[in-house]
């Protein structure tokens, strides 16, 4: 029983991880390949090659999980807001994300695919435009030109 716990521990440690952009480099994965190959054997995740490099992407088949999480971090914050009701950024991620200062130490734990959406539904699109902004702030997409 008590492994079971542990287990489920592991993998929404590692879950929350992989919400933040929905990709992981294989480095930022090395200490958790239990969750990961559960994962990929679950086909919540997929192994992607991008210039020479190891990537793990979450497909669509995830968006149930991505869901769950983001009510439960929805739910964080709201819980926050009522114990902290002068804090600014609780306001913020509940209410206009404009007046959201990103660079606070607090916000990065609520990051949710490469934004602070918390009270949408998670749809493929915005999965997509998670990864593809993960790949973008590390300089790993195509070139394309403009004819």
């Amino acid at each position: 029983m008590y492994n079971q716990y542990v287990m489920i521990f592991k993998f929404k440690k590692f879950f929350s991880k992989m919400a933040r952009y929905a990709v992981l480099h294989r480095e930022e994965v090395k200490n958790d390949r239990d969750a990961l190959n559960r994962f990929l054997h679950l086909g919540y995740a997929t192994k992607v090659h991008k210039k020479g490099q190891v990537f793990y992407e979450l497909t669509e088949k995830s968006l149930e999980l991505l869901e769950s999480y983001r009510k439960s971090l929805l739910e964080e914050v709201r819980m926050r807001a009522l114990l902290s009701p002068w804090s600014k950024v609780y306001a913020a991620l509940l209410g206009d994300l404009r007046f959201l200062n990103s660079a606070h130490p607090e916000v990065k734990e609520f990051l949710f695919l490469s934004d602070w959406q918390l009270q949408r539904h998670v749809v493929p699109s915005q999965l997509e435009l998670s990864k593809y902004r993960y790949y973008e702030i590390r300089g790993l997409l195509e070139k394309t030109k403009v004819a």
